[in-house]
């Protein structure tokens, strides 16, 4: 079969219903799921092949049992993704829904080791048709549907029962859903309607539907034998959806900020030999390894630039000052101080302005300031040393002659003083 292994035996979780419709319960992604350029909190399914996306301040499911009759539009106002949509019943025959999470960081098991390396290979088969490159999955979700029966209002035939799965994965960027359908074999039974529905929208501009001759319902390749068509794979019964959705200027905040977040290296890796912050403003005035902040040329940057770091550090009347000198990776540190003097916060640096956009996104447009912390750490002037020019001048006073020079060390390495004079 090309399902991929479901079931008691393989460790799914399965989602029990003594009513003929109802939904799965929240299944909450670690890095939430992309979906159409938007970072979703949590997802949750039904036992009608359709899956809904939320967004954390939603605390409502929809129950839809049957599919838009025109399929999808762009009007709905909910981001979903239809499997294979249309009216089932799981209390009737055999019919169980089950799923499963997996997760980068535990693979434990076979199973587990199995979905992971067909999902990676199965994306990345289909990333390079179009010279994009491999996926490497975080989390997966999946979801089948097993044996699972249409709603019947007289004669029922048990043998009439639909098989298929989906694969929900995601890199943190990138998400794709993987379907997969088995056995598929829903006859028109006694209902009037017949419009099964595999597809997505982001219940606005974006959506797609599978599209099959409206005029061939249950023939070889009908819109209910999806088993019997190729799909964009290449195989039959089988379909890949990119589901990451526009390009990252029409993402929203939340997703442009994981997505810098998974780009961006370690502070570890370029903030090696960036000195501390001075703890106070008098400190860093006399510290010859910080000067005083420099805004961009440009008039409209500069504005920008003021009020977002004034965002940053919670008002705009501080005193910044940055580092004189920066490392051979091209960072430094940026420190703001109370006009009184104490060190309200420092930051690393690595290209300053361009941290701006970023603390914009996770901070202020959206919950995820940790990801930025994580990449931009606070400084508390932990570690600083600083030494005053005026003891500098004592202590060559005391041991050098006129004309000597006399190392100090600094906030920014050694520093050489000469005294050219005992007035």
């Amino acid at each position: 079969s090309d399902l991929y292994p479901f079931g008691d035996e393989v460790g799914d979780i399965g989602v029990w219903l003594d009513t003929k419709d109802g939904n799965s319960p929240y299944i909450t992604p670690p890095m939430g799921f992309p979906f159409i350029g938007k970072l979703y909190d949590r997802v949750y399914f039904s036992d009608n092949g359709l899956i809904q996306f939320q967004s954390i301040s939603q605390n409502e499911q929809f129950l839809l049992p049957v599919p838009f009759p025109t399929g999808f539009r762009g009007n709905e106002g909910l981001a979903m993704l239809a499997v294979f949509w249309d009216d089932a019943d799981l209390t009737l025959g055999e019919g169980k829904l089950f799923y499963q999470e997996y997760h980068k960081l535990n693979m434990s098991d076979r199973y587990s080791q199995i979905v992971f390396s067909r999902t990676a290979d199965d994306v990345t088969r289909f990333e390079e048709r179009n010279d994009k490159p491999a996926f490497t999955p975080a989390w997966i979700l999946k979801i089948t549907w097993d044996h699972v029966m249409a709603v019947s209002y007289q004669k029922i035939n048990y043998s009439e029962a639909n098989t298929f799965q989906c694969i929900l994965t995601t890199d943190g960027e990138r998400s794709f859903a993987l379907l997969r359908f088995g056995e598929m074999y829903w006859g028109p039974g006694q209902r009037i309607h017949h419009d099964a529905l595999t597809g997505y929208t982001d219940g606005g501009a974006h959506f797609f539907n599978e599209t099959t001759d409206p005029t061939n319902l249950f023939g070889p390749g009908g819109r209910y034998r999806p088993q019997e068509v190729k799909g964009n794979t290449g195989q039959l019964g089988q379909l890949v959806y990119d589901l990451t959705g526009p390009t990252e200027r029409e993402q929203d905040p939340k997703m442009r900020c994981q997505v810098w977040a998974l780009k961006e290296p370690e502070p570890k890796e370029w903030a090696k030999g960036v000195s501390s912050c001075p703890c106070t403003r008098a400190q860093a005035l006399e510290d010859l390894a910080f000067g005083p902040e420099t805004l961009p040329p440009n008039q409209q940057d500069r504005v920008r630039v003021t009020e977002l770091r004034g965002l940053r550090w919670g008002g705009s009347g501080g005193h910044v000052f940055q580092s004189i000198l920066s490392n051979r990776h091209g960072s430094g540190k940026r420190c703001v101080y109370d006009p009184q003097g104490p060190l309200l916060a420092g930051y690393k640096t690595h290209r300053y302005h361009e941290d701006l956009l970023p603390f914009q996104w996770c901070c202020i447009q959206s919950p995820l300031c940790h990801l930025y912390l994580a990449k931009r750490p606070l400084d508390r002037c932990q570690g600083y040393g600083w030494v005053s020019p005026d003891c500098c001048i004592t202590a060559a006073k005391a041991t050098q002659g006129i004309g000597e020079s006399l190392p100090i060390l600094s906030g920014m390495g050694v520093i050489y003083f000469q005294l050219l004079s005992t007035h």
